[in-house]
């Protein structure tokens, strides 16, 4: 049942409206999208590899990948549009969220008082 519940899902429209799209979906149904995309995403990590950011792994390009689409996506989301997300992502997009997580756990206080 749960898994015609998710072929539904990828075959037509992953939605979830207002709500996050884990709450919709759920972790485990994540990961059966993941197993359909899995041959983008290594496309797109060994681009990013190729690029010279060797250091990242499948699950950190995943785990970018789904918290981008939650923060950003408020409708519908066709399969073909989370390929083309995926196609699209640049380093540059990647290293932005490194950079704004790196600034984030920066105290500002601090740096102005040291020399």
């Amino acid at each position: 049942m749960k898994i015609a519940r998710i072929r539904n899902l990828i075959n037509e429209t992953l939605y979830w409206g207002e709500t996050h799209l884990e709450e919709k979906l759920g972790r485990n149904d994540w990961d059966v999208v993941r197993g359909h995309i899995e041959p983008y995403l290594v496309s797109k990590l060994e681009e990013f590899r190729l690029l010279g950011l060797t250091h990242l792994t499948l699950d950190e390009l995943w785990t970018f990948v789904k918290e981008t689409l939650i923060k950003k996506k408020k409708d519908a989301l066709y399969l073909h549009e989370l390929v083309n997300f995926i196609m699209r992502l640049s380093v540059n997009d990647y290293l932005n969220k490194i950079r704004l997580e790196m600034f984030k756990g920066i105290n500002l206080e601090e740096l102005k008082k040291s020399p």
